[in-house]
């Protein structure tokens, strides 16, 4: 039977038990989180020495009490739904599966292996079998998906543990050759109690969510029907839409840019009319000047004329002067 040391105080270390059974005995250089093999006579001196809750809490107070709660919840979801317990150590307590095929998984699992490993390599097992079974493989050309959810009532570590586990789910499927969507997110434990109710996990159910808030008919998503899904399928079914918006938005740019180009060749156009109508402008300029230049020489004319007729009339006047 395995144990983990969860606690080291006055020279006695505090292990827990596959079982749950909380016992001690003496420190052997031992780390807080080593995983130790114990013979079953021995864990049956060992619980006789200290098995009662009150004795160990006065012996070791409230950190082992710490390492056996949980503390986050992370749920992996391809197809298979596998949950994990997690301490605030990072350490698996507990692992199950939501449905079938994620029984299917854990039945080829060690399950001593992931109990009190770390989540990441926790994870990354359950990946790799994952992976074995073919459900990271792509299907008519569709890419499988991956969803992994994190829960734990300080959102900010949610947070941190999730692109963790994103980042390190990449770096394996990367390494494995698959081509895979990957999606992580940070939830509430009022999000992981919905989930159980449902039987799925917390990633999934938020990724049905998703799909019928941008779904043009979200009535017509069935959430229980959807939820029986792949990921992959739903994964799909999303881009699909966001896809289709695209084409919209896209469609409805090169509208907005061949308007553009329409109005740019109309006034190009009147661009092109404009030096006409200043030529029309100033051939009636010209002709404006030609006619007041005429004016002005028929008025110089008429004025010569005058000047003359009137040197005549003087010059006819002193002759008739002088004739009489």
């Amino acid at each position: 039977m395995k144990a983990v040391v969860v606690e080291i105080k006055d020279g006695q270390a505090a292990l827990l038990l596959e079982d749950g059974c909380i016992v001690t005995r003496k420190n052997n250089d031992y780390a807080i989180g080593d995983v130790l093999e114990m013979k079953n006579d021995l864990k049956k001196k060992l619980v006789a020495i200290a098995s009662a809750a009150a004795t160990f809490l006065v012996m070791f107070g409230i950190g082992a009490w710490a390492y056996a709660s949980p503390y986050s919840y992370v749920s992996v979801d391809v197809n298979p739904s596998i949950e994990y317990s997690v301490n605030r150590f990072n350490k698996v307590l507990d692992v199950k599966a939501l449905n079938d095929d994620g029984e299917d998984i854990l039945n080829e699992l060690d399950l001593s292996k992931l109990k009190h490993d770390d989540i990441d390599e926790a994870v990354q097992m359950t990946l790799e079998k994952i992976s074995e079974q073919g459900y990271l493989d792509s299907e008519d050309g569709i890419r499988a998906g991956l969803t992994i959810a994190t829960a734990n009532k300080n959102q900010e570590k949610a947070q941190e543990m999730a692109q963790r586990l994103e980042n390190s789910s990449l770096q394996f499927i990367e390494s494995n050759g698959d081509e895979v969507d990957v999606e992580s997110i940070a939830v509430g434990f009022e999000r992981v109690q919905e989930a159980k109710e449902l039987g799925v996990t917390p990633g999934k159910l938020n990724l049905v969510e998703k799909l019928k808030s941008i779904s043009e008919d979200p009535d017509g998503i069935d959430t229980e029907e959807w939820l029986e899904k792949p990921v992959k399928e739903i994964m799909k079914a999303f881009t699909d839409i966001k896809k289709s918006e695209g084409s919209k938005k896209a469609q409805e740019a090169q509208e907005k840019v061949q308007e553009k180009a329409n109005n740019g060749a109309v006034n190009s156009q009147s661009r092109n009319n404009q030096p006409n109508k200043n030529e029309n402008e100033n051939d009636q300029s010209s002709e404006l000047l030609e006619g007041i230049q005429e004016m002005e020489m028929n008025q110089e004319e008429v004025q010569n004329k005058n000047i003359e007729m009137n040197q005549n009339n003087q010059n006819a006047g002193g002759a008739n002067s002088t004739g009489r």
